[in-house]
């Protein structure tokens, strides 16, 4: 009976034993699943995370490149604002210059011509003195000044049409003041016309064509011939050349 009641215990022990074990083998198996499971979450949120980081770190590069767009076109906006404003005031600033030269040097042309007509003139009296303008010194000292500066006016000019027309009446003008008044009587230079007249024909036009292009029309349809020392306005059709 005490080696029944003995070998009761010694199997319990035994099954105790085995539980033991089984159940510590059972439970670093649950915490090796529980671990798995628990680093596969990390990987997961690791994973993620990355994601996160690069879909956020795609938005951060489009939004610089988009900013860095936006730069270019509103530095692109503000060059091209300042060409058209620094176009503008070239625009004025050569019209005025024209103006300004064409007046001074039509009343020198004219002081000048009657100066030399009143030398060849017979009807004059014994002692009589040839009266210029009482501004003729002003007209002078205008031309002088504008002459020297408007070269560089002209020349700030995009516009080719304008530009070349302002070169014409810039030479004509100077040649106005600077050649002999008996080089003009004689009808050897511009075809034989009169500059003054030239003037009123073809300043008033450059004046327009300037107009056009500050309110940003077309100066297509203006057709502005070459004023030469040669052939003087482009727009005559002298006898000769009609018969021909």
């Amino acid at each position: 009976m005490e080696e029944g009641l003995l070998g009761a215990v010694i199997a319990a022990i035994i099954t105790s034993l085995v539980l033991a074990v089984l159940n510590m083998y059972l439970q670093r198996d649950g915490q090796k699943h529980a671990a798995k499971l628990q680093q596969g979450q990390w990987d997961k949120e690791a994973e993620w995370r990355r994601e996160d980081q690069r879909i956020a770190m795609g938005l951060q590069v489009h939004a610089q490149d988009a900013a860095r767009t936006d730069q270019r076109n509103e530095w692109e906006r503000q060059r091209t604002d300042l060409q058209e404003q620094f176009e503008k005031e070239s625009l004025v600033a050569v019209q005025e210059a024209i103006t300004r030269l064409s007046d001074a040097s039509r009343w020198l042309y004219l002081d000048k011509l009657g100066r030399y007509n009143f030398a060849r003139s017979r009807d004059r009296e014994e002692g009589e003195e040839y009266k210029p303008d009482s501004n003729i010194a002003e007209y002078s000292l205008e031309f002088n000044r504008m002459r020297f500066g408007i070269l560089p006016i002209i020349s700030r000019v995009r516009n080719e049409k304008v530009r070349i027309a302002a070169q014409d009446l810039y030479f004509m003008d100077r040649d106005m003041v600077l050649l002999e008044a008996s080089t003009w009587a004689g009808g050897r230079i511009y075809g034989g016309d009169d500059p003054v007249q030239i003037q009123e024909r073809r300043l008033p036009q450059f004046i327009r064509m300037v107009g056009k292009l500050l309110r940003n029309e077309s100066i297509d349809d203006e057709d502005f011939p070459g004023i030469t020392l040669a052939n003087g306005d482009g727009y005559l059709i002298r006898d000769g050349e009609a018969k021909e």
